[in-house]
């Protein structure tokens, strides 16, 4: 099978200050910027001179891409991008959501555990602060103050089985490889949305805070504007 390989002359300078995690942000950039395409050859020689580091770094951060789904690794050939999953597979995810998020709701506001409650306050003001956009370096902030708030809500339940079950989906990841598809987000939307469910939660109502995180999961438009953004795209060739 023919694969796009990576290419570019410029240097892409990395830090030498936690070198594995400079590499893996620059890289996770590139992907979801889709500037390193679905099924592109990572070529690790090219990209430790694009980079300017060494292969260790390089590989660690590829690893860690892996476990991430963001790249595949296959034996004798090596490391791409992995291909962006099916629609079928983002209205799957949000189902799954559905059912983690909403339990884990019930159970910890009728916790009320100040701590999660602190750290989904905390969550929720730093995302009221932040613009909005389509490129990774516009949303990666607000990506994870989304992500830090979401796994607050989870981990409230203080159920090892459905935190481990909720960190294998690496939700927010999948749904960044959406935004330059869908044209980005609506943060006001998104913070009233979240805003909702820390009041449900601070009123210890599990009722409340489970209707509140069903309403935010439907009010997440990211597939409804790549539909029709594959609709204009088709309409157009």
């Amino acid at each position: 099978m023919h694969r796009a390989r990576s290419s570019g002359k410029t240097k892409l300078k990395i830090g030498r200050m936690g070198l594995t995690d400079r590499v893996h942000e620059k890289l996770k950039e590139l992907i979801l910027d889709q500037k390193l395409g679905p099924g592109t050859y990572l070529n690790i020689d090219r990209l430790c001179r694009e980079l300017d580091v060494s292969s260790s770094p390089l590989r660690e951060a590829l690893a860690r891409l892996s476990a991430e789904r963001l790249v595949r690794f296959e034996p004798f050939i090596g490391y791409s991008v992995a291909e962006v999953p099916d629609r079928k597979y983002y209205i799957d995810l949000m189902d799954v959501r559905l059912l983690l998020e909403c339990h884990a709701a019930r159970v910890g506001a009728a916790n009320n555990n100040s701590s999660y409650l602190a750290a989904m306050e905390a969550a929720v003001r730093a995302m009221e602060k932040l613009p909005s956009g389509s490129r990774y370096k516009e949303y990666r902030v607000f990506n994870s103050w989304d992500a830090k708030f979401h796994a607050a809500l989870v981990e409230s339940a203080e159920s090892r089985p459905l935190i481990e079950a909720y960190k294998g989906l690496h939700v927010h990841l999948h749904i960044a490889r959406l935004y330059m598809r869908s044209g980005g987000f609506d943060v006001t939307s998104a913070v009233r949305d979240h805003r909702r469910i820390l009041e449900a939660f601070k009123t210890g109502d599990p009722a409340d805070a489970e209707a509140a995180v069903r309403n935010h999961l439907a009010n997440i438009q990211v597939l409804k504007r790549w539909d029709e953004a594959n609709a204009e795209a088709a309409s157009q060739s």
